[in-house]
């Protein structure tokens, strides 16, 4: 119900505080309501390691949505120890599709292009590729 907020949360903004709070720990612990300005700070810092993630996202796990290796080994091993033939039949369907974690990693996606937006314009660019990959996948799982 919550997973896009423990993903934002987890995700985004614990990696994004964690990759500079090692290097102004003093300033935290003289100022510790500065956590804001922390993270305005380190958010620039940890910019590539976003895209990388953004990227990976985009050729990796959609491709890996699309071939969907576990329904596949699942249902081959549902047939194979099949008694009848109608059982053997209903191995092969697909299955359900999990749209709240799809939408969830989606707001991720979309919550990390935006705000690298302003600061590197190349986040935008590798999220349009995501999202189009993705809305192909989408649409091929909703259609099949």
């Amino acid at each position: 119900k919550n997973l896009h907020f423990h993903l934002v949360l987890h995700s985004f903004i614990v990696l994004t505080i964690s990759s500079s709070v090692f290097e102004s720990l003093s300033d935290i612990l003289k100022n510790p309501f500065n956590v804001f300005g922390l993270l305005g700070r380190s958010i620039p810092k940890s910019a590539s390691f976003f895209i990388n993630y953004v990227t990976l996202n985009a050729f990796g796990n959609v491709a890996l949505k699309l071939a969907n290796f576990g329904g596949l080994i699942t249902s081959v091993l549902k047939a194979k120890f099949a008694i009848t033939e109608e059982e053997r039949d209903q191995a092969y369907e697909p299955g359900p599709v999990f749209y709240e974690v799809d939408w969830a990693v989606d707001l991720l996606i979309w919550t990390i292009c935006v705000s690298y937006a302003a600061i590197q314009p190349i986040t935008m660019a590798v999220g349009l590729i995501y999202f189009a990959h993705n809305y192909a996948v989408a649409a091929y799982r909703i259609i099949y």
